[in-house]
């Protein structure tokens, strides 16, 4: 049995916005986020608190 599952936007569209944060990073627009940095504010965003 074959699970199908959907996501939110097309491959490509989530590349081409990853491609442009970094490019934003790079150029100082964007602020770098660590891993825990990025994991805290998902969890915030979730409403998880840990």
């Amino acid at each position: 049995m074959r699970n199908i599952v959907q996501r939110y936007c097309p491959v490509s569209e989530s590349l081409d916005e990853s491609l442009k944060q970094m490019k934003a990073i790079r150029s100082g627009k964007m602020q770098k986020k660590t891993w825990r940095e990025l994991k805290r504010e998902l969890q915030e965003d979730d409403g998880v608190k840990k």
